[in-house]
């Protein structure tokens, strides 16, 4: 899931949104997660094995951590029984232990909606009524420190998990039918649109927003851009979704280009028009004056596109023709980093792969010949869980000195996302020392090796500084 907050104004019928935030980077799993890191490291000091380097072991851990979850919200503790490896665990969990865990997280939420007031210019005493919405909403701690902030006791909407749903159902009902009297919604855009330029002074591209965030919609804005150069022969409009006055740093949604005819001088005009719809539709159009070219672009926003109808669904559903949920993984600003080095989900795979193919035989003290690709795999896997781990070291070292409240949030979720990543690395080297066995896992079996492993994490790392450098 993911934490959203929104500022409504209503007068009977009419709805208008004054503000939206948001940060899809937190959500009641993160509450999950909590949990399962408490109880696995009880596990771990219990019995010595971390029952999260196995995928099934660990979905039944978040299972039963989420039932936990769920019971504590009713009640003051929660019991449960855990077994891996061999092993069992009697665990219990107070409500209070569950409230510490998961603080930082509200701690974030509240940031969140005071960032949103801000915005607005509205403070707390201005706000009529704090209505909670989500399944997250039922967990106690999310209320109490939401009125302790507020001074206001939030309601509970009525099945807070199906409350999105049904007022999705309700206004469509208004828009389509003749039972109910329409509804007046006005909505405002969650992120700001804008087009790359280039700074004067500075010669840098720059983000230049035309749409703000939490504009009402339908907006559009227009704004002059000049040629850089003598026959230029095109222009290329980039739209960006974000709040960074870095392009790198946002979200590329589509290129508007005009061709320009030959011989124009350099800053020749261009004007390039933003339209955000209702629906979503992002456009773009670019008019160059002088010889009136022209070209347009339309966007339509991702989630917000016509549908097939419902028996259509239910039959490409049938068929298995649907794709899965969850099959694109989900975008994020490390994305491109990670992807620099080799990734540990990637690594796990191959991992898995090797296994299969050396069966017992990796578990031999006298490795046969094709034990060779593990063998080689480990060291892969050991340079790529030191590089993880560097990378690690300096985003949580740059968010220690960082006191600007936005950086911050950004940083976390670079710690987080890294956090993840360096868990997957260590199972991927540890499944590799099990399938190799504990002898042929010791440093010193590569001596012809090592200066290359020390080669290869020289140079990762020195790559990983240059990108963690490039995004400041």
């Amino acid at each position: 899931g993911t934490f959203d907050v929104s500022l409504l104004e209503s007068a009977g019928r009419s709805f208008r949104t004054l503000g939206t935030d948001g940060d899809v980077r937190l959500g009641g799993q993160d509450f999950d997660e909590r949990l399962v890191d408490h109880v696995a490291a009880q596990f771990v000091d219990t019995h010595g094995v971390d029952p999260r380097t196995d995928w099934q072991a660990r979905h039944a851990l978040l299972v039963l951590c989420r039932r936990m979850k769920h019971h504590l919200s009713e009640h003051q503790t929660a019991t449960g029984e855990y077994e891996f490896a061999g092993c069992r665990l009697d665990v219990k969990v107070g409500r209070l232990e569950l409230e510490q865990m998961i603080e930082p997280l509200i701690d974030r939420t509240l940031t969140t909606c005071d960032e949103l007031l801000r915005e607005a210019n509205i403070t707390w005493p201005e706000i009529d009524d704090v209505l909670l919405v989500g399944g997250s909403s039922r967990v106690p701690f999310v209320a109490e420190c939401l009125e302790a902030k507020t001074g206001k006791k939030p309601q509970l909407v009525s099945e807070p998990e199906q409350a999105v749903a049904r007022g999705a159902a309700i206004y469509a009902a208004t828009q389509t039918g003749d039972d109910l009297p329409p509804l007046k919604v006005v909505n405002v855009n969650a992120h700001s649109l804008g087009v790359p330029g280039v700074d004067v002074q500075t010669g840098k591209k720059i983000n230049r927003i035309l749409i703000p965030r939490n504009t009402p919609l339908p907006a559009s804005a227009t704004r002059r851009y000049v040629t850089k150069r003598e026959d230029q022969r095109s222009v290329v409009v980039s739209l960006l979704e974000g709040e960074s006055e870095n392009p790198h740093h946002c979200t590329r949604m589509a290129n508007c280009i005009a061709q320009l005819e030959p011989g124009l001088p350099a800053r020749t005009e261009v004007v390039v028009t933003c339209r955000y719809d209702s629906n979503g539709t992002v456009s773009a159009t670019a008019v160059v004056p002088a010889t009136r070219a022209r070209a347009h672009v339309e966007v339509q926003r991702e989630g917000m596109v016509e549908l097939d109808p419902l028996d259509v669904w239910a039959a490409k559903l049938a068929r298995g023709e649907v794709a899965a949920p969850f099959a694109k993984a989900p975008s994020s600003h490390l994305s491109g980093r990670a992807s620099a080095w080799q990734g540990p989900k990637r690594l796990l795979r191959e991992v898995d792969d090797l296994h299969a193919k050396l069966g017992e035989a990796c578990a031999a003290l006298a490795l046969p010949e094709p034990a060779e690709p593990a063998r080689q795999a480990l060291l892969s896997a050991e340079s790529e869980l030191d590089a993880t781990r560097e990378l690690h070291r300096l985003v949580t070292e740059k968010l220690r000195h960082e006191q600007d409240q936005r950086p911050r949030i950004k940083l976390q979720s670079d710690a987080t996302l890294l956090g993840m990543y360096t868990r997957q690395t260590e199972a991927a080297v540890r499944r590799l020392r099990v399938a190799l066995g504990d002898q042929c896992a010791e440093v010193d079996f590569f001596p012809d090796q090592a200066s290359v492993s020390r080669e290869m994490l020289r140079t990762r790392k020195e790559a990983l500084e240059a990108m963690l450098a490039a995004s400041e």
